[in-house]
């Protein structure tokens, strides 16, 4: 049997093949249309989408080969297994095609090529790798739009109602697999990354950190007098600080960090490559914006303690930086017992 990283490339190559099919596919369209060259345009386009769709899985092979990083997929022999089934049931089903040259032919051919590749198992592998292209998804909503623009203008002799339909359930398909994907992977009160999210969208940094050696930082947050508070004026007074404390801690924070719901009241921050100095200026910026603008977003002031902690991990495993959280969250207990509305870090 393979192990994970094994499985990993493995289903990397494969989408790579996928692509590079579908760019042969689409280049093939657009050269049964020299007479007609806005379509022959837009083949092109569509082939040219593909380019950067291998550049982005040929990177993430590239980088995952170099061990530069691994990545957790979830049931990936599962997933290997899905994505060669539908390599194979595509490569059929373009063998067996003729009708080169007819634009609704190659809509219909186009249009179930790309169904095929909405199957959630690709949704869950670009969000995993979303950090090499942080557009990446939008971009694929993009090109997604392209066909239904072409049967638009170039379908009007041959148009007929199951392509309008099949364009129309392309789309929808797109929409709610990125929303069944987002859901999976946030918290739906405070819109941040839920624990799952947050550990899987580490993971890559966690490789990078212990190859070039870099630090990295944790910080725990956790909303002071919590259970006060909502016994005070209500659940709905209690949402709604969860609410402000995550959209105030997501506002402090640099591009780079990353933040989730931990759990509760507690919310998570991640930072690569983080100097002691600069935990201290961040804990002390996340503090010092929820003392002083909690209030007015949410109706109710309140105050927050932070534990943080900074320092290096051997390997890239859930254990190492489950050592490092665990020093967060005893220096977030600290923090509490000295008087809450501080930070410690250690």
């Amino acid at each position: 049997m393979m192990d994970e990283h094994k499985y990993v490339l493995a289903i990397l190559k494969a989408c790579l093949r996928l692509e590079h099919k579908a760019q042969k596919l689409y280049m093939a369209f657009a050269a049964e249309h020299d007479d007609v060259p806005d379509l022959k345009a837009r083949w092109l386009e569509i082939a040219d989408d593909e380019r950067e769709h291998i550049d982005f899985w040929r990177s993430a092979l590239e980088q995952c080969s170099k061990g530069k990083f691994q990545v957790n997929i979830d049931s990936p022999a599962d997933v290997l297994g899905k994505i060669c089934e539908i390599d194979e049931r595509s490569g059929n089903i373009i063998q067996q095609f003729t009708a080169y040259g007819n634009t609704a032919e190659e809509l219909m051919l186009a249009y179930i090529f790309e169904a095929y590749m909405l199957d959630p198992c690709f949704i869950g592998i670009f969000r995993t790798f979303g950090f090499l292209h942080e557009n990446m998804e939008t971009v694929y909503g993009q090109h997604l739009q392209k066909f239904v623009d072409i049967r638009k203008t170039h379908c009007h002799d041959q148009i007929s109602l199951h392509i309008d339909i099949l364009g129309d359930i392309l789309l929808k398909l797109y929409r709610l697999n990125n929303e069944l994907s987002h859901d999976s992977f946030t918290d739906p009160l405070t819109n941040m990354l839920n624990r799952r999210g947050f550990f899987n969208t580490i993971s890559p940094f966690l490789n990078l950190a212990t190859r070039n050696k870099k630090s990295v930082g944790i910080i725990i947050v956790d909303i002071d007098n919590f259970k006060k508070l909502n016994d005070t004026y209500g659940h709905s007074a209690g949402d709604k600080a969860l609410k402000t404390a995550a959209f105030i801690i997501e506002s402090s924070l640099r591009k780079s960090d990353i933040s989730g719901r931990y759990g509760g009241e507690e919310f998570i921050v991640f930072t690569y490559n983080a100097q002691p100095e600069d935990l201290h200026a961040l804990c002390e910026r996340i503090r010092a914006n929820i003392q002083n603008n909690s209030e007015n977003l949410c109706g109710n002031a309140f105050t927050i303690s932070l534990g943080a902690v900074t320092g290096n991990i051997e390997a890239p495993s859930p254990d190492a930086i489950m050592e490092l959280i665990d020093i967060a969250d005893k220096n977030l207990y600290r923090a509490k017992i000295s008087g809450k509305n501080t930070y410690v870090i250690s």
